[in-house]
Order: structure tokens, then sequence, then C-alpha cells
């Protein structure tokens, strides 16, 4: 009896030590890593305006809007830009109409203009006209790097917890995801895990081999140099990944709850904005039968079925849709590059479509 309370104690005693020195670990850790960063993405402070090339102050969007009042905003990328012309859809509707349309702008920045230009409008819009293409209404990380990163900025205000889980943490998991928002060591371990690996590859094995750092290093270069590389191997994974990576794209069931889609029908739903989605025809559904042919497989197999759960989805939240994916009235002879209409009389032509289109919708907003 006394030796099974010896043995029993003695387990406790090794379960209490080793709780004890995991608590000693974390805490160093988390003493190390230093205090906890208040957001995961760190934003530049969006400036009030830029100036252009010539040093010429631009006016702000939130001042456009504040100026014009407009009770028409259209939204999208450059595509939406060569497709609608705001002087001519004003004219024709006898309603004031506002480009807030951006170069190369996708989702992210369509979803900030929406929740902190648009719906801070004083009065607010009636109706948003948001153009856009196949797939990238529900790709919320595409544009979000580099100088796009730079453009989102700017429309950023204050803590944007929804911009940074769908633009930039898409692909963490949960428990990853909350361990990075509330725990240091996780927020810094790529630092930690660069550093550790450069004590790996060069600081420890050049003590053991006498060798120097910069000599470990041009060996490890000289190994995978691009000479060195099994090119066909490597491309065969590249675009195994890349096709992988496309098909994801076309699950609509499962890109709609990550996306900015939903976000921006709340904001708008939320502050009496009408909503209005046009899609745009790409060229190549313009072009001779036998040339549509030469696109990826996946605008015929996949694209369809996104586009009908798509349509559905909209009509269940009450937001409009124009599609002129198939419309005939828009001829090749209207595109001048790639899916963008020549700004002159191509521009004008599917305004005018998209005024005759919409005509109903535009005197409703009465």
């Amino acid at each position: 009896m006394a030796q099974d309370e010896n043995t029993a104690g003695i387990r406790w005693s090794s379960v209490a030590s080793g709780l004890l020195s995991a608590a000693v670990v974390f805490g160093g850790l988390t003493w190390a890593a230093g205090p906890l960063a208040p957001e995961l993405i760190q934003h530049d402070e969006a400036v009030p305006y830029r100036e252009n090339a010539q040093g010429v102050r631009e006016v702000s969007f939130a001042e456009r809007l504040a100026n014009r009042k407009p009770e028409v905003v259209i939204l999208g990328s450059s595509v939406t830009a060569c497709a609608i012309d705001p002087e001519l859809l004003q004219e024709r509707s006898g309603r004031e109409v506002l480009d807030l349309t951006i170069a190369g702008g996708m989702s992210a920045s369509w979803y900030l203009l929406t929740k902190n230009v648009i719906a801070k409008g004083a009065p607010k819009p009636k109706l948003v006209i948001l153009g856009f293409r196949d797939v990238y209404l529900t790709v919320p990380d595409f544009r979000v790097e580099g100088r796009y990163k730079a453009m989102l900025d700017r429309y950023v205000d204050g803590p944007e917890p929804v911009l940074d889980r769908r633009a930039y943490l898409a692909k963490l998991g949960t428990a990853e995801y909350l361990l990075r928002r509330h725990w240091a060591p996780f927020q810094r371990r790529d630092v930690i895990r660069d550093r550790a690996e450069a004590l790996a590859k060069t600081g420890l094995p050049s003590i053991l081999l006498g060798r120097s750092e910069d000599q470990l290093r041009e060996s490890v270069e000289r190994v995978f140099a691009e000479e060195n590389k099994m090119h066909p191997e490597v491309n065969s994974a590249e675009e195994k990944a890349l096709a992988s990576d496309l098909d994801r794209h076309f699950d609509f069931d499962e890109v709609l709850p990550k996306s900015f889609l939903p976000e921006i029908i709340k904001v708008a739903k939320e502050n009496g904005i009408q909503l209005a989605l046009v899609r745009m025809r790409p060229r190549r559904n313009a072009e001779p039968l036998e040339r549509q042919l030469k696109y990826p497989s996946f605008f015929r197999e996949l694209l369809p079925e996104y586009e009908r759960k798509l349509d559905n989805y909209l009509e269940q939240q009450g937001v409009m849709l124009f599609d002129f994916t198939d419309d005939e009235r828009i001829p090749l002879e209207w595109y001048a590059r790639d899916d963008h209409l020549d700004f002159d009389f191509g521009r004008r032509g599917f305004t005018e479509i998209l005024s005759e289109e919409m005509s109903a919708t535009l005197k409703a907003l009465d």
C-alpha cells in the first residue's frame, strides 16, 4: 500500500514538474517575443489626398462624393471604367452619376470603398453599380499585395479584421489564426523561423565544419542554382499547382463565405443602398467559336456552374444582376485590349445598352 502511494506520488510529481517546465517555456517564449501586436496586418495611414505626376493635388473619393452628392456610383476595375461612361449614363438617366472605379482594383477595394467611403456619404447614394468579370467577385486575395496594398491602405479606416482575415490571412486555419492573433510568439514565428533556419544552415555548420558562413552559403547556392534544376519536373509541378489553385476559385459554395461579396451586400443593405451587379462580356465570348476553344477549358467546364450558383445567390439576396456575358450587341470590334472596350465607341456603345437595360431601375430611384 505504501509502495503504491509512493509510486503515485512520484507520478504526480513528474506531471507537476512537466507542467511547470512547460509553463516556464511558454512564459519565456511569450516574454522573449515581446508585446502582442494589436493588428496582424499593418496598414499605412491613409493620406487624405495624393499628388499626380505633375505634383497637382488629386481630390479624394470621399471629397468627390461629398461635393457631387451622386445618386448613382460606379465601382469596378479599369474594365468597368472602359465600359461605362458616367457622363453619358447621367445624360441618359437624368441622375447624378459618379465614377469611383480603380484601375487594377478588385474585390478588396470594392469592399473598402463600399464600407468606408460610399456608406459614409451624406447623403448616401441610392444605387451602386459594380462591374465584374468571371470569378473575380469572390477571390478576396487577388491584387492585395505590393502596389495594390498601398492603394488599398488609402481606404482603410481603423482596424480592418474582415479585410485582414480574407485578403491576407485566408490560408490560415481557425486554430492557427487564433494563435497568431492572441499569442506573440506565433505572430512572430516567421521571423523566429528564419533566424533559426539561418542558424541551422550556416551558423552551426560553419562552427562544426570550420568554414565561414559565406563559404557555406555559396555552396548551397551552387547546389540549387537555376542551371541545376530539372526544368521539366519543375514546370510540371508548377502547372499542376496553378491548375489546382484555379479550380478552387470556381467552387462557389466554398469561396462565397470567404469572400467580400456577403460583406458588400450586408453594408449596402444596412445603409439602404441598392446594389446592382453588372457582369461584363469578356472578349473571348465575342470571338468566333474556333478561337473561343483556344482559351483554358475551365471557362467552359467550370464557369457556367459557378455563374448559375452566383445568380441564384444574388436573387436570394435581392441584388440586381445585369448579365452581358453572351450579349451579341457587344461585338469584337468594340474591344481594344484584352477585356477592355475601346474608350470611345466601345464605351459609348456599352453605356447606351446599359442605360436602356437599367432604365426601369434608374427611374425607380425616386
